[in-house]
């Protein structure tokens, strides 16, 4: 399967590890590249990315059915725009639920969009777990490697 579009989701369930910088970049690389970006910043804090890139950001929201609506029928779009969205912990969860509860890869799949989630490990359990639980939901997500038991 050819895919037109990518949505990259950079994600973690813990504060400060470095999420908005990797979507900061990977909007940057797309620009530089001559390519159509727009990034969603999840983070309901300060908006960072928003701050540091208001053409490209879109401030975004899962808190409420409007704003998982505009969120996802956006990210399905097939308008030939790279996605990036930095995941703020705050939304990680509920976010993840919903994509899965609404088979958003499956569906991006359907619409020729590559989804990739980058996410970002700390050294702690929080992580650990957070990471397996993805691993579950959402089994088919392609390039995954079960780790080597050694």
């Amino acid at each position: 399967m050819s895919f037109r579009n990518s949505i990259t989701i950079v994600a973690s369930p813990r504060p400060r590890v470095g999420k908005t910088l990797i979507a900061r970049l990977l909007t940057d690389f797309h620009l530089s590249e001559n390519r159509k970006v727009v990034a969603f910043d999840l983070n309901s804090g300060e908006r960072t990315l928003t701050q540091f890139m208001p053409e490209q950001t879109v401030a975004a929201s899962v808190r409420d059915v409007n704003g998982q609506m505009a969120l996802f029928d956006r990210l399905v779009t097939g308008d030939d725009t790279t996605k990036i969205i930095d995941l703020g912990h705050e939304s990680f969860e509920s976010f993840f639920t919903l994509a899965q509860q609404i088979d958003f890869i499956e569906e991006s799949r359907q619409r020729s969009i590559a989804v990739a989630i980058l996410f970002m490990v700390t050294p702690d359990q929080t992580s650990v777990t957070a990471y397996r639980s993805l691993r579950d939901r959402f089994p088919r997500m392609r390039g995954y490697r079960q780790p080597s038991r050694r």
